[in-house]
């Protein structure tokens, strides 16, 4: 080193010294710090365990692309005075903040985007995106007033392809087949099958419901249609429905096709017989067989479904409205009629004319002598369907007018007719009869040339939509003003509840009914109200979710060809700007005021997630690691004033303000270059780095020029012999602090923690900057300033000065005046002050002991937001009033082909909803992937109900494998996992289940040839679906299931292989093809609750992960997924990561120091033995840990008790009392070691190493300590808690017990086998020995 630091001193390596590293650290500074993302947003890679089986198994779900598609925003709407939210002012205020939130609008790129471009879902199958409303999850949806968001589009989708594709198509066909295939209750019917005599009875007649015990009410004619759906499939009734159906479309498309066929081949004939018809015949017939020729190919499935269902509403039309028709006939008419005599009236008007006047007509006679009714559907569906094909059989005795006559025959050959007309609203002559239900979506509603079937089905939906039956208007009902009954609470034809003009205790009762949807269920089931509304009883907060789409699927949502101001293309670039705009503006606009107590009676905040792009977490983030600037300037400035202050002298020579100043800039700018560095190799500035860095690395640095300038200072010389042998005094306990410090943060690596590793690379990187500085740079600027001094020039300006005597010198003040009187005087007062830093030492380690007892753990929302932001109100008003989060399961590549995986699976998913945190609202284990494909498998299986095409079957008995010809039918085990069992509602308890649960059932649930099929005895109480085959058929059917019904569960799909929709780009069919083996599958979510405290939190881990993690062996078996699980996750064993890098880097330091010691002593032997040199190397790596453990244990329990918790960012704070420790103890150990032998007594040698040492120690604490005091002034909460507590309490315990206790515990150890300085040497002290010999 010697011929280093010569050649640094005027020779070749003096210009590269001074200008190398600084030159390379600027360009790292350049370079790095002017890249873009440098900031790490993301609180995941900040805080979750990277370590742990649940971040291994995240990582694995995200590698194969299981990431999801929808980000949320949770917004939050509070009562200022913590009353009632469930008052009319107060709901009509959240209404209004959710428009405002819902219109917001964002540009980018010269294109303006909506809500409707991002939000999650918003369409009603394919063809209608941007044509209804936005998914929403809300308790405003209890009310009718929430409807203001759906738009006409919305609402005529809704209309089309909710309530007619949904309700009215399939539940009317079926109610045909009920009454007139499976019950005996139709007038001069001849069908002996009476399996829903019972049914239709129950609703149709008081008397009966009566006295089968059920109340009057029941008797309700439109219930039946409920019961269509309400009905298990294993029912008799509905086995009838569902068999007669199917056999009904069959059949009668089949006889359909068969009678254009032989009515075709009739009419060809005809024009061949001899003698030839007529011109007019001819005509008459060739205009017939052009029309069947279009005809014959439009037969099918869907049609003859459609034409039962016309054919239904008229049997309907009369059936239902015959009692209020003879009500008002007999009291207009003198003659009265029965019952039966009014649904002949009511069936005579559906063969009337279709009138342009008034479209709906009237029933009733026009006038009551003798009159007719007035307006119909134009077409006549009366007759039997197919009975024209008896015209066309052998030795037929049915007449040729029977097909003519054919409801079928009429029905195509109306659609083949032309007819020109419009709906018409004009007034009848009697006003009483007029009723006026063309809307204007009834096209044409001016003349128009259409078919006869179009006006027709025209005639026809205006019934079913008129009061007396479905009481909705196309365009103009919508989801809150008409119900379908489907949810509990709700009625066919009813609507939601209306806040406006109600009374509170009113509102109060109907939010406590069941929460659904738009669609009542049908999709999701009843919303959990727990995760949605809160308030400790009263109610007073409430939750509204707001899903968007993550980047990647938003530039397919704006290319679709619906959209309003035209599709556009963009990339996924730019959906990763758009959707942060929009997380940016929606959050400002529903928080507009959350400050302001005189805005209203509703505090509105929010937070939206980090996924796709950053959200609350990330803006925060970047808010607090951005706003460290402002003091890490004022701390440095700070630094540098108190290290001029100390370095300064009134003798201009020897002051040594500018190389003060300078050695300042270069730790720095080296720090600075570090970090550069570390961003160019991946390293982002987390709030962590940002927070204890600055402080702390920088002071270490000040701290090592201190030592330099001071062992300079020493030599009394200004030549380069006094600057070499300078550089070599200080070069082996710089490097061994440099090393052990290193070493520290090496160590803490093993930390999995993104806020601990990353933040110990970044500190290791800048400990080896700082040392390349302070070592191979900055002493070149020191022989500068030396040859500075030798010229005679004074500081800062290098003009020559005059010689001056007797100035007074501050290096040695502190040491005499202040620490060698206190500590090393000897005398009673230094024996007591003695006493006292012995004293304080045990005390400090006794608090630190009773701190650490008592420690708690985790960070809160609440605590990481700053109290000025809204998110910490969003946070504390979560934690008490809607303390819960989303959860999940999710399984990896296991044998779902197997039965009993199955089984296990659905046990695995209910156990977990069983445990005390999760909320069993929503869980019915049907939303389970598997068991819903299990289900589909089976005869119970629901999916062939409103399917839009009927020939295309869409369960799993009717999908045929290929290779063997059999079908996708599951089987049914014995519960022998005591699975739950599904609920079955009972009728006359009048009380609605909401939920299903499971998906087993007992046995007088069950199909009996399915209890024949497997064989099942008496002893068998239950039984579940599973599904066995092949995995090449379970391959299959799984694509069948997902086709047919959408799937679910997360299953990865090969990527484009989707088949595109034609008529709109950007929306795809439901057919992509799974990847198989399954490698991944998850659970729908469920919520945890009740999690008001950290200790909820980690109790609900326990106990889920008893069910899945540590129920499966093996990484990507079964895991729990959800925020709880990544953020939480940590402090399961905070204690144990904080103990073991505590421990390994003690254990490190010493290992680092000893070796350290034992080399440089070795080295430089001076004549001592090698077993001597070992044990003072051990016994100095010993002291240092020592020092370590007294500093460690303090820090945490004092910590602890001024309310600091267990986090890894506290983590990180106390295991840098480690460094600090070592950074004093290495110097004072180090020089108290190698101090000459000439010194004889403990006492001299500690004389010696303080005399030197007392000055760059203190000014090392003060420097430190300016830099985290400034930590004090932050205006986030968070910053002062978890980074100033901590850190002043590591540089006030450090600082004394390196400093005040080491120094005295060393005055007691005067042992030989210590000496191992040089013999003979001089001290080279500045002042006199004359405490020499004191003890």
């Amino acid at each position: 080193m010697s011929s280093l630091f010569s050649s640094m001193s005027g020779g070749a390596l003096m210009i590269p010294s001074l200008l190398l590293l600084p030159a390379i650290f600027a360009i790292l500074v350049g370079i790095g710090w002017t890249r873009e993302n440098i900031i790490e947003d993301s609180v995941y890679n900040i805080w979750a365990d990277t370590g742990t089986d649940n971040y291994k198994n995240k990582q694995y779900a995200d590698d194969l692309g299981a990431r999801g598609r929808s980000t949320s925003f949770l917004a939050l709407a509070t009562s200022r005075d913590s009353s009632s939210i469930l008052s009319e002012e107060r709901l009509e205020e959240i209404r209004q903040r959710m428009e405002a939130v819902e219109t917001v609008k964002v540009e980018h790129d010269g294109n303006t985007f909506t809500w409707k471009d991002i939000c999650a879902l918003n369409n009603i199958g394919l063809g209608t995106v941007y044509e209804f409303p936005c998914v929403r999850l809300t308790p405003m949806d209890f009310f009718e007033e929430a409807n203001w968001f759906v738009t006409e589009k919305d609402r005529l989708s809704w209309y089309d392809k909710g309530v007619k594709a949904n309700v009215v198509t399939p539940r009317i066909a079926r109610f045909g087949i009920m009454y007139n295939s499976c019950s005996t209750l139709r007038e001069g019917t001849e069908e002996t099958n009476t399996a829903c005599n019972n049914v239709l009875m129950l609703r149709l007649s008081k008397e009966y419901a009566k006295g089968k015990g059920y109340s009057e009410d029941y008797a309700n004619p439109l219930s039946l249609f409920s019961d269509l759906t309400s009905m298990e499939m294993n029912d008799p009734c509905r086995q009838c429905i569902e068999f007669e159906f199917e056999q009904s479309i069959v059949k009668v498309t089949q006889g359909s096709q068969m009678m254009f066929t032989a009515i075709a081949s009739m009419l060809s004939a005809s024009l061949k017989t001899s003698p030839p018809p007529d011109e007019a015949t001819i005509s008459e017939t060739k205009s017939k067989l052009a029309k069947l020729t279009n005809i014959i190919p439009k037969v099918n499935g869907a049609a003859i479904q459609e034409l039962l269902v016309y054919v239904t509403t008229r049997d309907l039309y009369a059936m239902l409205g015959a009692e209020q028709f003879m009500m008002g006939f007999n009291m207009l008419s003198p003659s009265p009629i029965n019952l039966a005599t009014a649904r002949q009236l009511l069936l005579g008007h559906t063969a009337r004319p279709f009138s342009s006047h008034n479209t709906f007509g009237s029933p009733l006679p026009q006038a009551m002598n003798g009159g007719i009714a007035f307006g119909g559907p134009g077409m006549d569906l009366s007759g039997g369907p197919l009975q024209g094909l008896g015209y066309f059989r052998p030795n037929s005795s049915v007449p040729e007018s029977a097909i003519y006559g054919d409801p079928v025959y009429k029905w195509f050959m109306a659609g083949e007719t032309s007819m020109t007309s419009h709906c018409g609203n004009e007034d009848l002559s009697n006003p009483l009869f007029t009723r006026k239900y063309c809307t204007k979506f009834s096209e044409p509603r001016m003349d128009e040339e259409r078919t006869v079937q179009h006006f027709g089905k025209m005639w026809y939906d205006l019934v079913i939509d008129s009061p007396a039956f479905l009481d909705i208007t196309q365009g103009v009902s919508d989801p809150y003003t008409w119900t379908s009954g489907q949810g509990c609470g709700y009625n066919l034809k009813g609507s939601r509840f209306s806040y406006t003009n109600k009374a509170e205790t009113e509102i109060r009762k109907a939010a406590t009914s069941p929460l659904y949807y738009i669609d009542e269920g049908v999709s999701i089931g009843a919303l959990d109200t727990s995760l949605l509304m809160g308030g400790k009883g009263k109610n007073s907060t409430v939750q509204t979710i707001y899903p968007a789409l993550k980047p990647k699927y938003i530039p397919d949502r704006v290319r679709n060809c619906n959209r309003p101001g035209g599709p556009i293309n963009i990339t996924e670039a730019d959906a990763e700007v758009i959707l942060e705009l929009f997380k940016h503006t929606m959050v400002d606009a529903w928080t507009e005021g959350w400050d302001d107590d005189d805005n209203g009676k509703v505090q509105f905040v929010g937070f939206f997630d980090d996924s796709g792009v950053g959200g609350t977490f990330a803006f925060v983030l970047r808010d607090i690691t951005d706003d460290n600037g402002k003091l890490m300037a004022i701390s440095i400035c700070l630094i540098a004033a108190v290290s001029v202050l100390f370095l300064a002298s009134l003798d201009a020579v020897e002051s040594r303000i500018l190389i003060t100043l300078v050695g300042v800039a270069l730790v720095i700018l080296s720090f600075f270059g570090a970090l550069g560095f570390g961003i160019l190799i991946g390293i982002k500035i987390n709030i962590n780095i940002a927070w204890t860095l600055p402080f702390i690395i920088i002071g270490l640095g000040v701290d090592d020029m201190y030592i330099v300038l001071l062992a300079l200072k020493q030599q009394n010389g200004y030549n380069k012999e006094n600057f070499v042998a300078a550089m070599k005094e200080i070069v082996i306990p710089v490097s061994m602090t440099s090393l052990v410090n290193a070493s520290m943060f090496a160590v803490m690596n093993i930390s999995n923690i993104g806020a601990i590793y990353k933040t110990a690379q970044a500190a290791l990187i800048s400990v080896i900057f700082l040392y390349l500085t302070i070592v191979f740079c900055f002493p070149a600027y020191c022989y500068l300033d030396m040859k500075r001094q030798h010229a005679r020039r004074c500081d800062v300006f290098c003009v020559k000065v005059k010689n001056r005597e007797n100035t007074f010198d501050c290096s040695m003040f502190l040491f005499k005046s202040i620490y060698e009187p206190l500590v090393l005087g000897g005398g009673w007062f230094s024996f007591g002050f003695q006493a006292l830093v012995v004293l304080s030492t045990l005390a400090l380690l006794g608090v630190g002991i009773y701190g650490i007892t008592d420690y708690t753990k985790g960070l809160g929302l609440q605590e990481f937001f700053p109290a000025s932001h809204q998110a910490s109100r969003w946070a504390g008003i979560r934690t008490s009033d809607l303390a819960s989060w989303s959860i999940g399961v999710s399984w990896g590549a296991l044998n779902y082909s197997n039965p009993e995986v199955q089984m296990q699976m659905i046990k695995q998913y209910e156990d977990i909803v069983r445990t005390p945190h999760v909320s069993t609202t929503g869980t019915d284990t049907k939303l389970l992937w598997i068991a819903d494909f299990n289900l589909w498998t089976t005869s119970q299986c629901g999916a062939n109900f409103g399917r839009a095409d009927p020939d295309v079957k869409k369960c799993g008995k009717d999908q045929i494998f290929p290779i063997d010809k059999t079908t996708c039918s599951g089987t049914w085990k014995n519960n022998i996992l005591d699975l739950k069992l599904k609920k079955f509602s009972d009728p006359k308890a009048d009380v609605c289940q909401p939920f299903e649960g499971g998906i087993c059932r007992p046995r007088n649930e069950m199909f009996q040839e399915d209890l024949d099929l497997i064989g099942a005895t008496l002893n068998d109480t239950s039984f579940c679906p599973v599904f066995e085959g092949s995995e090449a058929k379970f391959e299959f059917c799984l694509d069948k299931w997902r086709e047919h019904t959408g799937g679910g569960g997360g299953l990865l799909v090969e990527k484009d292989s989707a088949t595109p929709y034609e008529d709109c780009a950007g929306e795809y069919y439901s057919d992509d093809n799974l990847t198989f083996p399954i490698a991944y599958s998850a659970s729908p979510s469920v919520f945890a609750e009740d999690l008001t405290s950290h200790k909820e939190t980690l109790d609900m881990i326990e106990e889920t992960r008893a069910f899945c993690d540590h129920d499966s062996e093996g990484l990507h078996k079964c895991w729990m997924t959800g925020l709880p699980f990544d953020y939480w996750e940590q402090y399961i064993n905070v204690e144990t990561v904080l103990s073991t890098i505590v421990c390994v880097s003690i254990a490190v330091g010493f290992a680092a120091a000893t070796l350290f010691l034992l080399v440089t002593l070795t080295i430089s032997r001076h004549g001592h033995s090698t077993k001597k040199i070992v044990v003072a190397s051990v016994v100095g790596g010993l002291l240092i840990a020592v020092t370590s453990i007294l500093s460690v244990i303090p820090v945490i329990g004092i910590s602890i008790l001024v309310g600091v918790s267990l986090t890894a960012f506290s983590n990180m704070s106390f295991v840098l009392s480690i460094g600090f420790a070592v950074e004093y103890s290495v110097h004072v150990v180090h020089r108290f070691l190698s101090a000459p032998n000439s010194l004889q007594s403990a006492h001299d040698r500690v004389v010696h190493t303080m005399k030197f040492l007392t000055m760059p120690l203190t000014l090392s604490f003060f420097s430190s300590a300016i830099g985290i005091i400034c930590l004090a002034f932050t205006k986030f909460k968070f910053n002062e808690v978890y980074f100033f507590r901590p850190l002043i309490t590591v540089v006030l315990v450090t600082y004394f017990i390196g400093t005040w206790f080491l120094p005295i515990l060393l005055t007691k150890l005067d042992f030989d086998i210590l000496k191992v300085g040089s013999n003979g040497e001089k001290t080279n002290d500045e002042f006199d020995d004359d405490n020499k010999g004191k003890m």
